[in-house]
């Protein structure tokens, strides 16, 4: 969907209608992994065609903006590849870090922590995500 000019704007503003609609207060983009260097470039052209489509229809309905958010993984760079911070600072509203599924045993194949505050091992934990998007 972020790949493509016409694909987004389908996506902004059936996402804008929906929120309209349904008399939701903003929305939630979920489920973005850093995972190529271009999927993070375009994600960061999503969140500011999206941005300036939010202001615009908030002007043109009389209404107060729809909030934007979105989950971000727990680590803001994974395998070098790191999400558009930048962009998100001045697109989104806030972002909930999901700090959860560090470890799942279907995946890994092994049992360990799933949500750990901290980890005495150094292995995957919130605190040090949390210190990373800090």
């Amino acid at each position: 969907m972020i790949n493509q000019s016409s694909f987004r704007n389908s996506f902004i503003q059936s996402s804008i209608e929906t929120a309209r609609f349904y008399g939701f207060h903003g929305i939630d983009l979920c489920g973005v992994l850093p995972s190529k260097s271009s999927d993070m470039t375009n994600l960061d052209t999503l969140l500011n065609e999206w941005r300036i489509a939010v202001v615009s229809e908030a002007k043109n309905s009389s209404k107060s903006e729809l909030l934007l958010v979105m989950s971000g993984y727990y680590l803001p760079a994974l395998d070098s590849v790191s999400y558009p911070i930048e962009s998100m600072m001045k697109n989104l509203d806030w972002v909930h870090v999901t700090a959860y599924d560090y470890h799942v045993p279907r995946i890994d194949n092994f049992t360990y922590t799933h949500a750990a505050l901290y980890d005495p091992m150094n292995g995957a934990n919130t605190d040090s995500g949390i210190k990373e998007w800090k």
